[in-house]
């Protein structure tokens, strides 16, 4: 049976190649948030010039890196308006955990 071998490498190419990816809903003090796991560390983060607020209401959301496909990419940073007036943003964060680093979301609370 020379298909085992073969069925064998593969699947260990894909647990031990590459980055893998896996998420995971996150509860934080009430707040619900995304979890994403992979086993490559991202990039260092890009600076970023906000600029200035379209209102004074706007809050800036930081720039931060995702993962599409095979590559990391950065999605830039943006001006957003509370959903009401009490509310604070969480900004997201990359955390090293065991195997790998873990992302978690940011998010209004």
């Amino acid at each position: 049976m020379k298909s085992k071998p073969l069925l064998i490498a593969g699947l260990a190419a894909a647990i031990f190649g590459g980055c893998v990816e896996r998420r995971v809903i996150v509860r934080e003090h009430g707040a619900v948030s995304e979890e994403i796991f992979f086993t490559e560390k991202p990039p260092v983060p890009q600076m970023e010039v906000a600029g200035e607020a379209p209102t004074r209401r706007h809050v800036w959301i930081g720039g931060f890196w995702a993962r599409e496909g095979s590559r990391w990419v950065w999605r830039k940073g943006h001006w957003e308006t509370p959903p009401h007036r009490l509310a604070t943003y969480v900004p997201g964060r990359w955390e090293q955990q065991r195997g790998g680093w873990a992302y978690y979301k940011g998010h209004w609370k």
